[in-house]
């Protein structure tokens, strides 16, 4: 590409590192470190029933309303597998890396009704209400719209949503960036197996912005 660094560009690479059937070779390595995030206030996705998952990048929504149909996407939809590859727990994560527009509270919310939507009218998830866990990554600075964004998010009791930032000064703090630095070296410990060279390169790129 041109190196200009847009969302679509963060999605993409966020995206192929947290995917287990990617040719990086860190398996879901940073996947379980998301999830240890999102798990870090409570037990919120139980990885005893965790055998896989299924990633989709700028997955589209479309639903009728008024005779029309609507589309919107959210950045990354994560669909986590049980041992019958039934869908237990599901995972959006919708990212900025620059101040939200105006509009970005209702993308929001929009994007948490649709999958909610999604889930209910699947065959291949679980009985009842498949929990959903709304991911928002951002900068550490961010204004009005984007803290309103997430703010004002309602989710159900069945739900959670996470605000996690893309970096800190603090390397313990449970960033992303900390989250890929903690894979990079569980690799070097040979705790999982060699990342290719090619995929190092990708993380350590992606890692500088």
């Amino acid at each position: 590409g041109d190196g200009t660094i847009r969302e679509v560009n963060i999605t993409a690479v966020l995206g192929y590192l947290i995917d287990e059937s990617k040719n990086h070779s860190m398996d879901d390595a940073l996947l379980l470190e998301l999830i240890k995030i999102i798990n870090q206030d409570d037990q919120t996705i139980n990885l005893n029933n965790y055998f896989g998952s299924e990633i989709t990048i700028e997955h589209w929504y479309t639903h009728k309303a008024s005779n029309t149909d609507i589309r919107r996407k959210v950045d990354i939809q994560i669909k986590l597998m049980n041992s019958d590859k039934v869908v237990f727990h599901r995972i959006i994560i919708e990212n900025k890396i620059k101040e939200a527009a105006r509009d970005s509270q209702q993308q929001l919310s929009d994007e948490y009704e649709l999958e909610r939507r999604e889930s209910t009218e699947s065959r291949n998830d679980i009985d009842g209400i498949t929990p959903i866990t709304v991911v928002f990554i951002t900068p550490r600075k961010f204004r009005t719209h984007t803290a309103n964004a997430y703010d004002t998010l309602l989710v159900d009791t069945n739900d959670t949503k996470k605000h996690i930032y893309w970096s800190s000064n603090d390397k313990e703090d449970p960033t992303i960036y900390n989250a890929i630095l903690k894979v990079v070296e569980k690799e070097q410990m040979a705790e999982i197996n060699p990342i290719y060279s090619c995929a190092l390169h990708t993380i350590k790129s992606f890692a500088r912005h």
